[in-house]
């Protein structure tokens, strides 16, 4: 058991105020100092990313391209792959050399187009990941599988071997 402290005048002064709320002289209440506000660095991982949309465009040839190149896009089966494919080329434009574009051609009918699209996406891969590889390598394995020509074939054998 404590045993009890005769309390003195100072600290009997030093309990009260701390009770009141006051300083420990009894006079107004110890400022804490509170630290400044200090807005956060922002660093290269927490940067806001700022992106501007793309304004609409007014050109009707842009936007015939653009409307053919999203019927490529949604086209399944060989053959409504190959019939987007080949409105857009009548139409006079160029397919985009896009990782989504290439992957629908690999689907094409006509065997030159498979081997231009495994050139385009060789090229597109050695400057950046492949974003939907399973279905690339699926693609790949039934080229070497099915196709016709044995240069398609070699083609979709070394793409894939490079993935």
């Amino acid at each position: 058991m404590k045993s009890a402290q005769p309390l003195t005048q100072g600290t009997q002064r030093n309990r009260r105020a701390r009770v009141a709320g006051l300083g420990a002289h009894g006079g107004a209440p110890a400022a804490t100092p509170t630290p400044p506000l200090v807005a956060p660095k922002l660093t290269k991982l927490f940067q806001p990313k700022i992106v501007v949309p793309r304004a609409p465009s007014t050109d009707p040839k842009v936007l015939e391209h653009e409307r053919l190149v999203a019927a490529l896009l949604a086209a399944e089966g060989r053959h409504a792959i190959s019939a987007a494919a080949e409105a857009i080329v009548r139409a006079g434009h160029s397919l985009p050399e896009t990782q989504e574009v290439q992957l629908q051609l690999l689907e094409h009918c006509d065997e030159a187009r498979v081997r231009e699209a495994i050139g385009a996406l060789a090229a597109i891969l050695s400057r950046e990941p492949a974003r939907r590889r399973p279905v690339l390598e699926q693609r790949l394995k039934g080229i070497e599988q099915y196709a016709d020509e044995p240069a398609t074939r070699d083609a979709a054998t070394v793409l894939r071997r490079k993935l």
